[in-house]
């Protein structure tokens, strides 16, 4: 559908994704859904947003630097500890 640029099967496809019993698949095709005029014209049209967007990830990178952090931060302990930021008990102490 998307190679060929051509949306004419849309509906079905997003039919059969709703009946296929596989849960994360049928409320990503309601999603489709819900607003299928926005899904039709990304199929058939040849523009995209991919410049704009690289540009602000961009800006968000130059603006993160300017605010010391060159990254994102770990969100919670368990991911400060998957990245090295903290070492757990048992790891600290010599075995």
């Amino acid at each position: 559908m998307f190679h060929s640029r051509k949306s004419a099967r849309l509906e079905e496809w997003i039919d059969d994704a709703i009946h296929s019993g596989l849960v994360s698949l049928a409320r990503f095709a309601r999603v489709l859904r819900r607003d299928i005029d926005a899904v039709r014209n990304a199929i058939d049209m040849p523009w995209s947003n991919g410049q704009a967007e690289g540009q602000i990830n961009r800006l968000k990178t130059i603006k993160r630097s300017m605010y010391g952090r060159p990254g994102a931060e770990p969100q919670s302990a368990d991911d400060a500890h998957q990245i090295g930021l903290i070492s757990t008990q048992s790891e600290a102490e010599p075995g």
